[in-house]
């Protein structure tokens, strides 16, 4: 998973079935940092966690801009 991508969080996770975006990819980390679509809030989430919906455009610093 990237920086841009649109995913979703697994069913059995506290927050299954909100849309985010990864805005954050730590490198050597298993884990990115999300922000839901709904409220904007910026969360850390195991990538084994997550279902990627979509790929998204890497230049996403760009489009906030």
């Amino acid at each position: 998973m990237k920086k841009g991508d649109l995913v979703t969080l697994k069913e059995y996770c506290k927050d299954s079935g909100r849309t985010a975006i990864i805005t954050e990819v730590p490198p050597y980390l298993k884990c990115v940092k999300i922000m839901y679509l709904d409220t904007l809030e910026t969360v850390a989430a195991l990538n084994t966690n997550l279902i990627l919906l979509s790929e998204g455009n890497e230049n996403i610093d760009e489009i906030h801009s």
